[in-house]
């Protein structure tokens, strides 16, 4: 299974989106475990790229979702300011919350979340690539 969703990285958009991520995992039979995990770290992606990929100016965002036997895996990919998310150093959750820098949290949730995560940047493109194993 492959499937491939361009929409405008807008709000008005958002849940569309999700709803593209959940009812593709559903048709596939993913287990609602590792339904739950893959969208809950896809909304944070998702709300992450609207906000900050293009800054002033407009754009879309591409969700490529692939289903494997072993492993499902999805695909942010936008034309927005280059930003690796995995470069940032963890947030620290020992710290209180008043006392940690702003930022950070979603990126650490969905690397908790997820088996894999990876970032390229290529062709003025960022791709962020989430993949859940099937028995975790």
């Amino acid at each position: 299974m492959l499937n491939r969703l361009k929409v405008p990285a807008t709000m008005d958009h958002f849940e569309e989106s999700l709803g593209f991520i959940e009812e593709r995992l559903r048709a596939a039979g993913i287990d609602e475990r590792i339904l739950t995990k893959v969208l809950t770290a896809s909304e944070e992606i998702i709300v992450n790229i609207i906000h900050y990929a293009y800054q002033e100016n407009e754009g879309d965002f591409m969700i490529e979702i692939e289903d494997h036997p072993d492993r499902t895996t999805l695909s942010f990919s936008d034309y927005g300011q280059p930003f690796d998310p995995l470069k940032k150093p963890d947030a620290d959750t020992s710290l209180k919350a008043h006392e940690r820098e702003i930022g950070g949290l979603g990126i650490l949730m969905v690397k908790k979340l997820m088996d894999d995560v990876q970032y390229d940047f290529s062709d003025g493109r960022n791709t962020l690539t989430i993949t859940k194993m099937k028995g975790s």
